[in-house]
């Protein structure tokens, strides 16, 4: 059993090193496939088995990835963790409609963690509820 786990979709040395700093486990789903759908399809089913089998009491997930946010935060109430949420996308506009989209699930994420880190000045302006 792994109290604290830190999981992430793509290899960051900041989500590795904050991992080590918060005592937090590093697990990294990097899916093989350049194809965003199959990469997704790879990364789903190994986080759901380590949601599963953890039963960590804080699990920490990188965002971005947006999706594995979302997951994690949908699965705190099944699986009885506490969630934080890492913010810091480096999204960039693209177009409104996927824009309001966008950031409403961003903001989905923070109001299911329990502490959302945010580290970039843009985002912490937007989310001032995730300060």
């Amino acid at each position: 059993k792994h109290n604290r786990i830190w999981i992430s979709w793509g290899f960051q040395r900041r989500s590795r090193e904050l991992s080590r700093a918060f005592g937090a486990t590093y697990f990294d789903f990097n899916g093989a496939s350049s194809s965003r759908c199959r990469r997704y399809l790879q990364c789903i089913p190994g986080t759901l088995q380590l949601l599963i089998r953890s039963r960590a009491e804080l699990v920490f997930a990188q965002n971005p990835s947006l999706l594995l946010s979302i997951l994690v935060a949908l699965g705190r109430r099944i699986f009885h963790y506490r969630y934080i949420n890492d913010l810091h996308t480096p999204y960039l506009r693209l177009n409104p409609l996927f824009d309001r989209i966008f950031w409403h699930l961003q903001r989905f994420c923070i109001k299911q963690s329990h502490i959302t880190i945010v580290t970039n000045q843009g985002l912490a302006e937007r989310f001032p509820e995730a300060d």
